[in-house]
């Protein structure tokens, strides 16, 4: 069966009804376009629609339609047919500037997110975000902010393309979530140096597995990590427990300062506050930074989760690593202990000295007095 062809403004205007709603879609779209939890529609690419669902050119035409529809929703754009038909040339890539296949990527690889390092370096700019928001330009009142990149990303590239927490396009991993922007769209990932906790997730916008025929029976990826399905998608709250216990740092002696390996690949310095973790028998730390960017969420409110609650996977065993398997530790140079203990106890024999001194002199002094009387 051959692929399906570009989309032109003549084949797609005839299908689209009122209120953005593509005609014969009733069978493909489960849920309303401009709901802001996850469909089955969102799982699949605008890429490889064809191949996967192995539908007839017709029915891929709608699926595509409706999922420019949904996207198009999400924008605020009234002016369907445009869009869809330049969309679709993510599709078919008749120039240069729409080809964005690849790892999937995010709003954030723009070249302006500081990863972390002690160099301030920032993580490098990816070629196809500039793509996306020249397209968005065309069709948007305004600058493409963070919310609206990731949108476009996450419909060309389908759901179930976001399978990788730790590497391109990660932080998609939880789904298109409202609550990961600002109201501006400004993603708070950019901000997350600055120690900003990790907002709830929403289950039912996370990436979906199935879609159920009733309510509350569809399932998600994910697991359970940090969600939240009773919250408020728009809330910026922290999620933070009631009543929380501050984090007790303890002190963690070492003979060679150890390395980020989980994020920055920086040497820790005395003093670093870092989390604790194992690899097989093997301690390994990462900086609270690290941590933040794995767990999504701060170091406080991991302190004040059940020990059994899983916060990130492994990165080096990709094991679930448990709150009761970490510890909250402050790194010592073991050298400066060591000098501790020597300067300590040359100043205990400094006080000892002294203080036998004025005892041999005070027992002097009294025997010369008993003396003279």
């Amino acid at each position: 069966m051959a692929p399906l062809p570009p989309l032109t403004e003549d084949s797609v205007r005839p299908r689209i009804l009122a209120g953005g709603r593509v005609a014969g879609s009733g069978g493909l779209v489960r849920g309303p376009l401009y709901s802001r939890n996850s469909i089955d529609l969102d799982k699949y690419s605008t890429e490889w629609v064809f191949r996967d669902l192995r539908y007839s050119p017709g029915g891929t035409e709608i699926l595509l339609l409706s999922k420019y529809a949904r996207l198009a929703k999400k924008l605020g754009l009234d002016n369907l047919t445009a869009f869809a038909v330049d969309m679709d040339k993510f599709r078919t890539r008749p120039s240069a500037n729409y080809d964005i296949r690849g790892w999937p990527f995010s709003s954030i690889d723009d070249g302006t997110f500081w990863t972390g390092r002690s160099n301030g370096s920032l993580r490098p700019a990816d070629p196809r975000v500039a793509k996306v928001k020249s397209f968005l330009r065309r069709h948007l009142n305004r600058e493409p902010t963070d919310k609206d990149v990731d949108l476009v990303i996450y419909t060309y590239y389908g759901s179930d393309a976001f399978t990788d927490e730790y590497t391109g396009g990660g932080e998609l991993y939880y789904g298109i979530q409202d609550s990961f922007y600002n109201t501006r769209g400004r993603m708070y990932w950019r901000n997350y140096i600055m120690g900003n906790n990790s907002p709830p997730i929403r289950r039912a916008q996370k990436r979906l597995i199935s879609m159920g025929t009733v309510p509350g029976s569809s399932r998600y990826y994910g697991g359970n990590l940090n969600s939240n399905s009773n919250s408020n998608s728009n809330s910026n709250s922290n999620n933070t427990p009631t009543t929380t216990s501050r984090i007790t740092w303890e002190k963690k002696f070492v003979k060679n300062m150890p390395t980020n390996e989980a994020g920055s690949l920086d040497n820790f310095k005395n003093g670093n506050k870092v989390i604790q973790y194992k690899v097989g028998r093997l301690n390994k730390y990462m900086s609270q930074n690290t941590f933040i960017k794995m767990a999504k969420m701060s170091p406080n409110i991991a302190y004040n989760k059940p020990k059994n609650r899983i916060l990130f996977k492994n990165p080096f065993t990709r094991e679930n690593v448990k709150a009761g398997e970490i510890n909250f530790v402050i790194l010592k140079d073991a050298a400066t202990k060591i000098q501790s203990v020597v300067r300590g106890k040359k100043a205990r024999n400094v006080v000892q000295t002294a203080a036998r001194r004025k005892l041999l002199a005070n027992a002097a002094t009294k025997r010369k007095q008993g003396q003279s009387s």
